[in-house]
């Protein structure tokens, strides 16, 4: 149970707090997060690149926004940081049981280098309800990020849980029998594939390439330190272990970023305007992470059509770890 009782959580239902003040986005920071999330788009990277794949400037990933949480971007919270309050609000969760169950995007456009960023978040919903070791606690935090001239770049809705005991899933390194999700891997995932261009090129029912990706605990410290993602969950084998779980697991943004990888190289990054996911399963130290999306709707428009795609994280026992959805609006061939 929070430590706040959920009588006083319900009521800050609707509260709205300054939450972020100045987040620059700086190149050298643009780098290291694609890199922890093993993105090597070079865009990310050049503007020879970026310019190249029709962007004015150096694009940053969707979920680069996750680094809002560094406590130089909080007001007042530079003493406690984010790991205690996400996001302005002390929800009085239990470090051992946070859990992140979900985050989902609405865009405006896309984050660059050189763009300075506020935040105003609102507490928009408190519910609980009863699970087997108790009572399992949500929460939800909608912030609106704004950029140097007050306009909206983005909108983010995050889930996060307190699960008393913990949350069950199959323990590290036992593989279930059957078809290993990465072993039917194509050049395609490797990164030589090129982003769908017109939307005459795609239907309902065609898959984007898969990407694959192994982790381990170096990749869990390199993204905690990338974004800021402190909590000891995800690198303390001592603590994880004294709190029932049976060896640290990926940040759910961490798989969330591999899911964008491989959306926004399929996609395109520009033509995004919807993101999200939903954490269903810990990813292990150790594991291998394959990503995959299919479409399932596709609506007309004057310029070209809106494509929805869902998409899933498989680990290599068969065992979904992250699921969510994307729309993006690509352009007609004959328009362009």
């Amino acid at each position: 149970m929070p430590t706040r009782p959920i009588a006083e959580l319900r009521s800050m239902v609707g509260e709205s707090k300054r939450s972020v003040e100045g987040l620059t986005v700086e190149a050298g920071k643009v780098e290291e997060f694609a890199r922890a999330l093993k993105n090597d788009n070079p865009a990310y990277r050049s503007r020879e690149a970026a310019r190249a794949q029709g962007f004015e400037r150096v694009p940053a990933p969707i979920t680069f926004l996750r680094t809002a949480l560094f406590p130089r971007y909080g007001p007042g919270e530079t003493e406690t940081g984010a790991d205690r309050f996400p996001l302005g609000f002390d929800i009085g969760f239990d470090l051992r049981y946070r859990v992140h169950g979900g985050q989902e995007y609405e865009i405006e456009r896309p984050l660059y280098v050189g763009d300075r960023v506020d935040g105003t978040t609102t507490l928009v919903d408190v519910s609980q309800r009863a699970i087997d070791d108790g009572t399992l606690t949500l929460l939800v935090l909608e912030t609106e990020y704004t950029d140097q001239d007050g306009g909206l770049i983005a909108t983010e809705r995050k889930t996060i849980l307190e699960a008393p005991g913990g949350i069950e899933a199959t323990p590290p390194g036992n593989q279930e029998e059957g078809e290993d999700p990465a072993a039917s891997v194509s050049d395609a995932a490797t990164g030589a594939y090129r982003t769908t261009r017109y939307a005459e090129d795609l239907a309902v029912g065609d898959t984007g390439p898969e990407v694959v990706e192994t982790f381990d605990l170096k990749d869990f410290v390199r993204y905690a330190g990338a974004s800021n993602g402190l909590d000891r969950i995800h690198y303390d084998r001592d603590f994880v272990r004294e709190a029932g779980y049976p060896d640290v697991f990926a940040h759910g943004m961490l798989t969330a970023g591999v899911v964008e990888h491989m959306v926004t190289d399929w996609l395109g990054l520009s033509r995004v305007s919807r993101f999200g996911t939903r954490f269903t399963a810990p990813l292990w130290a150790g594991d291998t992470l394959t990503v995959r999306g299919t479409v399932v709707d596709k609506r007309d428009r004057d310029d070209g059509a809106a494509v929805d795609v869902e998409l899933d994280g498989l680990s290599q026992r068969g065992e979904t770890v992250v699921e969510g959805e994307a729309t993006a609006v690509l352009p007609s061939r004959d328009a362009s």
